[in-house]
């Protein structure tokens, strides 16, 4: 094995261990806060659309 594949291999593996560390920690967050996320994601997402050449009309939760 090279050393660029090595490294290729090594590198895959840091950000799969650092995408599993994201899961096990947002999976022990409040549903409160998990509810906030997703519309702040839903306001990100609108605003990337409402530069699309389809208008729809975007839901975004209402939350307080």
């Amino acid at each position: 094995m090279t050393n660029d594949i090595k490294h290729h291999n090594a590198f895959v593996d840091r950000v799969f261990e650092g995408k599993k560390e994201y899961h096990r920690n947002a999976a022990k967050l409040p549903i409160e806060e998990k509810v906030r996320i997703l519309v702040e994601l839903q306001k990100i997402a609108a605003a990337i659309k409402n530069n699309d050449t389809i208008k729809k009309k975007r839901i975004i939760w209402q939350i307080d």
